[in-house]
């Protein structure tokens, strides 16, 4: 992309991106991580003491048996806040004391002596060098039995299938109430894998193996418990660390080229823009789904009902749609303990209900993110209404990341919450609004006029401006959605719109008929019955077709509507009129029996 020309003016550069946003948790592996020799360095053990201190939670995991590590480490429980031993498979959190798989067939024991193996055995694992991995397999396939060999540098232990660090990580997880995204790991050995791979952010060692260097997300200047000095400053300092988390994705769709572009899935700040009806909702929906198949707690906050589809994933749940909205201490007790998705639909409370609602909303939901690390991600649609009261732009944190704000009017949202936003997601349109071009132009530092050119377009495409990319814009065709779209009118198609957006019926002398329409079938059954001057006048105008897109968005039916209409004429024969009549009813009566128009925008 071009960069900014010298005598094209640019809005005030808004301040920088907020940095906020913090793990809960650390593990950390033992052997060659935390130390080289039987214990922790007093450093070492001290850096563990400052990041308990300020709040995280500290987890050792280590294929060490305990009655071995406590033999060199025995105040090894007074460090951590949980024990994860034997490679995954015995977790020790407070006292509680779990195995996430049953010991090895004492048979294995009994053939290791037998070939003078040397060997240890926990109450899961047994223990062995990796020069002998070969005469281990010898005797695991004479027995019979199946179990994996996991290496650990010059170590080798015999486990059950399916069991390594990852999983007793997340079992101590469990027990402790912290989501993998809220987790920092950091290792040095083959058998890490499992476990950076569980982690939001996985971090190595200077002197990890050359495997381990290859994927983890950070690869630290120092090695061992100089590097976890390191790790630990970091995180309790600028945390800068953290933001450099770039394994998980979100995909937009393609661009011109068939390649997919993408988002980062780690929590930040996003504003989705663009005219009415031109695919916010579907966008933020195809963002929702994708995050919660990576298992992030999400929260949306739905004024209109356009997000109640979302109910098909698992787990997800919909609140509001049949009852009140319920209380936002009930939202908070949902979303604190599990990585689950909840739907708050608000299109039946009134104006005034609404607006009190979320006003207090959002200090709930911050003491739960801040209590709870959860909802990762929180969505508000019709933000520069949703949140308007100065009491709720008072109550959220941006600087703790993962607010999506969903909004035609990017102009009214409040100051802060632009200068906060770390990516700009621009729905194109026929005539794109001048306050999203400016917005987009600024968080890209790009050209208003190139944005406007790259924003003009039919619908179904969204621009990507990031202040982490400067100078660089790219526009990617929306990809399918897992799930139905539904806008705010699909109330409207069964239940009615409100008076002011009815079908208000008049004859050929522009009279009032006193037959209104507040849906589609209420409009079918008018078209069935009145006279045909009521068609004479509102067929040549293409009232019918027009109100169609305008309140529901059926593009299609609309322009299928349109056809029809073309064909009357003031002065059609009442043939003509008859005819097209039962074409009007046909197109109506088949939208509802038919699927819906797609899962597109």
């Amino acid at each position: 992309m071009t960069a900014p020309e010298a005598d094209e003016p640019f809005l005030d550069p808004l301040t920088p991106s907020f940095q906020g946003g913090r793990p809960r948790l650390v593990a950390f592996d033992y052997d060659g991580t935390l130390t080289v020799a039987d214990r922790p360095t007093h450093a070492v053990l001290a850096a563990l003491a400052r990041a308990r201190a300020f709040g995280l939670l500290v987890v050792l995991i280590t294929g060490r048996i305990l009655d071995e590590l406590v033999v060199e480490f025995p105040d090894v429980a007074d460090h951590f806040d949980a024990l994860i031993l034997e490679n995954g498979a015995l977790v020790d959190v407070g006292s509680r004391h779990l195995t996430t798989a049953s010991a090895i067939d004492p048979a294995v024991l009994t053939s290791l002596a037998n070939r003078r193996i040397e060997h240890r055995s926990g109450k899961v694992i047994v223990a062995a060098s990796a020069a002998d991995e070969h005469s281990i397999v010898d005797e695991l396939n004479q027995l019979g039995l199946e179990y994996q060999l996991i290496h650990n540098r010059s170590e080798l232990m015999i486990m059950p299938s399916g069991v390594n660090k990852g999983v007793g990580f997340e079992a101590a997880l469990g027990e402790l109430g912290v989501s993998p995204h809220d987790t920092v790991a950091i290792g040095d050995a083959e058998n890490d894998h499992s476990l950076l791979n569980t982690a939001e952010l996985g971090v190595a060692v200077a002197n990890a193996v050359d495997s381990l260097r290859r994927v983890a997300d950070v690869v630290l200047d120092r090695p061992d418990g100089e590097g976890v000095i390191d790790l630990i400053d970091d995180l309790t300092s600028t945390a800068a660390l953290w933001h450099r988390r770039q394994r998980l994705l979100l995909t937009l769709g393609n661009d011109a080229d068939g390649e997919p572009v993408h988002i980062p899935a780690h929590p930040g700040n996003l504003i989705i823009t663009g005219g009415s009806g031109g695919g916010k909702s579907y966008l933020a929906g195809l963002l929702a789904e994708q995050l919660v198949d990576l298992d992030y707690s999400v929260l949306v906050v739905d004024p209109e009902g356009d997000h109640v589809g979302l109910d098909a994933l698992r787990p997800a749940v919909v609140l509001g749609d049949t009852g009140p909205a319920p209380p936002p201490d009930i939202v908070v007790n949902l979303l604190k303990r599990s990585d689950s998705c909840v739907v708050i639909d608000l299109s039946a409370l009134t104006g005034d209900d609404r607006r009190r609602y979320l006003a207090d909303l959002p200090a709930a939901v911050e003491i739960c993110r801040r209590m709870y690390g959860r909802p990762h991600w929180v969505f508000i649609d019709e933000a520069h209404r949703s949140v308007s009261d100065e009491a709720a732009v008072g109550a959220i944190d941006l600087a703790g990341s993962g607010y999506c704000l969903i909004t035609w009017r990017p102009d009214e949202l409040p100051p802060p919450f632009v200068a906060g936003t770390d990516t700009v997601l621009a729905l194109t349109t026929s005539d794109p609004g001048p306050d999203t071009v400016d917005l987009v132009a600024a968080v890209a530092r790009v050209p208003r006029r190139h944005v406007a050119e790259r924003l003009a377009g039919p619908t179904g495409s969204v621009l990507v401006a990031a202040r982490a990319l400067p100078g660089q814009l790219r526009l990617a065709h929306l990809g399918t959605r897992q799930t139905r779209h539904f806008r705010h009118e699909h109330k409207y198609d069964a239940e009615g719109t409100p008076s002011h957006r009815a079908f208000w019926f008049r004859n050929q002398h522009d009279q009032p008929t006193g037959a209104v329409a507040h849906n589609l079938h209420e409009l079918e059954t008018e078209l069935s019955r009145c006279g045909r001057s009521v068609l004479r006048h509102h067929a040549p105008l293409g009232d019918f077709s027009r109100w169609i897109n305008d309140v529901f968005h059926y593009r299609r039916l609309a322009a299928r509507i349109a056809a029809i209409e073309a064909a009357i004429k003031p002065s059609s024969p009442a043939a003509t009129i008859d005819a097209a009549r039962l074409e009007l009813i046909r197109e109506l009566h088949q939208r509802h029996h038919a699927p819906a128009e797609g899962n597109r925008p």
